[in-house]
């Protein structure tokens, strides 16, 4: 059983009052717009992180895909600790771009679903939570819930089993099983946009 201390409960009441009294009005539709699936995964081998993604429509038809690799990570702000792994920041940050680079804003809105998939733990517990102390997920947190604001669509997060992963081959650069339409090829610029509010290394790139 969940037990918060008195500081802790009125640290969660007052965001509850601080979101019903300055945040935007949500909007009760009856209404049912798009609803997407999106599958991603990331990879850490050889200095080298492989992100990539999967986007489904209602139908089950595969509608967008990436797959992109980052070195150098030191010059990337994803790592600025300089940890032996950071798969747990790749996982998220592949969610991410996931989200924000194959769903184009204008095709989305209030009566629209997006459900993800991902297999890590760690970065399905933040994307629930949308708590961490650290400033890499912080940014890249801010990123998803900025596009999340501007389109007003329902997001859900859920865990798919690693040997289910749809999105393992195009972390790869593999995207021999996919249908070779829809590919959306990222620079790594846009790879790296989640982490542009960060000041360091990330200026680098």
């Amino acid at each position: 059983m969940l037990r918060l201390t008195h500081r802790e409960l009125v640290t969660s009441l007052n965001f509850l009052k601080d979101r019903i009294l300055s945040g935007p009005p949500r909007c009760v539709s009856g209404l049912k717009g798009e609803s997407y699936t999106l599958f991603t995964d990331a990879c850490f081998e050889d200095d080298r992180i492989g992100l990539g993604g999967a986007l489904f429509d209602s139908r089950g038809s595969l509608v967008r895909r990436y797959g992109e690799s980052l070195v150098d990570l030191k010059h990337t702000g994803l790592n600025p600790d300089q940890k032996e792994n950071v798969i747990f920041e790749a996982e998220l940050l592949a969610f991410v771009l996931g989200v924000c680079k194959l769903i184009p804003e204008d095709s989305v809105d209030v009566t629209s679903e997006v459900c993800g998939f991902i297999d890590n733990e760690g970065a399905l517990a933040v994307l629930i939570s949308r708590k961490s102390q650290s400033p890499v997920i912080g940014a890249i947190l801010n990123h998803l819930e900025s596009w999340e604001h501007r389109t007003g669509v329902v997001m859900w997060f859920d865990r798919v089993a690693s040997a289910s992963k749809t999105a393992d081959a195009p972390s790869r650069g593999d995207f021999g099983g996919l249908d070779p339409a829809g590919r959306v090829v990222l620079t790594r610029k846009r790879v790296l946009e989640p982490l542009a509010r960060l000041a360091g290394p990330v200026g680098l790139i």
